[in-house]
């Protein structure tokens, strides 16, 4: 078991670098029009969050406001999916998807937890807050897919 934590551990510090990586370079090239790299194409986080943390650079309390900023919005869109899909769904249905989605999200925070353990230190924080992030980024095209 502790064999996986460490693999898991070290693609989520992966992941990581490479995104601030990305954000670096991207950075250098500010007054460039670019094309979405691979990363953002694949979770597509906001507009906001990448100016956000292209402003804060490598400042760990910075990154998490950042992911803060992000979920709130992220949050706000998945909201909006589960209000579109409840409206269309039968109404013999509605209790079963808000205790799907509760569930989702119990499942949520303890799959994100996971990555923030007392010895991962500040990188481990900001870990469980990507995941946050990209969970409910998953979670709101699952439920627009469903609509």
């Amino acid at each position: 078991m502790r064999k996986i934590e460490r693999v898991l551990r070290k693609k989520m510090k992966t992941t990581t670098l490479l995104l601030l990586t990305l954000l670096s370079l991207t950075a250098c090239q500010e007054n460039k029009p670019t094309k979405p790299t691979k990363v953002q194409k694949e979770q597509p986080f906001s507009e906001a969050f990448y100016k956000c943390t292209k402003e804060i650079g490598t400042n760990t309390i910075g990154i998490s406001h950042c992911y803060e900023e992000e979920l709130k919005y992220q949050d706000g869109k998945l909201n909006l999916a589960y209000k579109e899909l409840k409206s269309s769904i039968q109404p013999f249905r509605l209790n079963d998807l808000k205790e799907v989605q509760r569930s989702w999200m119990k499942y949520r925070d303890i799959k994100c937890s996971f990555f923030n353990h007392k010895e991962s230190g500040q990188t481990g924080s900001i870990e469980e807050q990507e995941c946050i992030v990209k969970e409910t980024i998953r979670r709101t095209k699952e439920l627009q897919g469903l609509n």
